[in-house]
């Protein structure tokens, strides 16, 4: 899905954050049992935390030389953990992903400073990815982005997504949204809602060219029984992950409209130029003072978007 570039970049910036004496916090041992997620707030800095999450999945083939995907595969909803801990930044991103609702999560992504991977602020990379971590394995074989909850103004909640199987042209892309969900009694019954945020994923064109994509989100919520929803992604700028050159493309823009249940989850319809597809998600914190969820869309022409968003009241 790519070569060898990004990860170039990767380490450099790494090296000269550490050497201004920006690097992350070491990892390590001595982290003990995870302590369940409420809010980032609550966290305790080198103490590994646990979020529930839910994610969107899919698998796909690459050309290991040029990095262009040769086929993905339809996506599917699973359940499954986020396990992080932070010092200054992230040192460590965990993603398992439940294969049965019934069986333990199984860890499909995973990313340590301790053992020699990088964990960078996203600016770092380019400033299209502002206001997340990318984080990168040592042996080159996985790939995340994943949001910065301080500039992005989360307490409750966090989201991105992640991609294993780099070096052997086949793994698992997916899309992640995890945090405190907000409980049934807290979910509001009338009263509207303006949520601001952003959005991340993963954008295959028709040739097969892999991008990582960065929106603006917001969505509108009339928590009047029965509750809709309406979400909005625009301004999007991708970032080639071969050539790393950015560009805009408005053509990833959307909207959509949808239904909120009583339990405070949400699907909706979403469509942008040549692509459609569904948004799926949920409120966080103790009166869903926030709001995330994970998306795929498809077109005709086979090109493929599968992503993320997180949004703020």
């Amino acid at each position: 899905m790519l070569t060898r570039s990004i990860w170039a970049t990767l380490v450099l910036s790494a090296a000269v954050m550490a050497l201004s004496g920006g690097g992350c916090s070491s990892g390590g041992g001595g982290r003990g049992v995870p302590t369940g997620f409420t809010s980032f707030s609550a966290v305790v800095a080198g103490k590994d935390t646990v979020m529930e999450a839910e994610t969107r999945v899919t698998d796909y083939t690459a050309n290991t030389t040029t990095g262009q995907v040769t086929s993905i595969g339809a996506t599917e909803m699973k359940s499954g953990t986020f396990t992080f801990a932070l010092g200054s930044d992230f040192t460590k991103a965990i993603l398992a992903i439940r294969p049965f609702p019934i069986a333990a999560p199984v860890i499909t992504h995973s990313f340590d400073t301790a053992d020699g991977d990088t964990i960078i602020p996203g600016a770092l990379l380019d400033p299209v990815a502002t206001g997340y971590y990318v984080a990168a394995t040592a042996g080159e074989d996985e790939l995340a982005v994943i949001s910065d909850h301080n500039l992005m103004g989360f307490e409750y909640q966090s989201y991105g997504v992640w991609l294993n199987g780099i070096d052997v042209g086949m793994g698992i892309v997916a899309a992640m949204t995890a945090g405190a969900a907000t409980p049934v009694l807290g979910v509001p019954v009338a009263g509207l809602a303006v949520y601001n945020g952003s959005s991340t994923g993963f954008y295959v064109d028709p040739a097969g060219e892999s991008f990582l994509a960065f929106a603006d989100f917001s969505a509108a919520v009339d928590f009047v029984t029965p509750a809709i929803i309406n979400v909005v992604s625009k301004g999007t700028q991708v970032l080639n992950v071969n050539s790393l050159v950015t560009s805009a493309n408005g053509a990833l823009d959307y909207t959509g409209a949808g239904a909120v249940a009583l339990d405070g989850s949400f699907a909706t319809v979403i469509t942008a130029t040549d692509l459609a597809g569904t948004l799926d998600g949920k409120f966080y914190g103790p009166s869903a003072e926030e709001l995330g969820g994970t998306f795929a869309m498809s077109g005709q022409n086979g090109s493929r978007y599968i992503g993320a968003v997180g949004a703020a009241q």
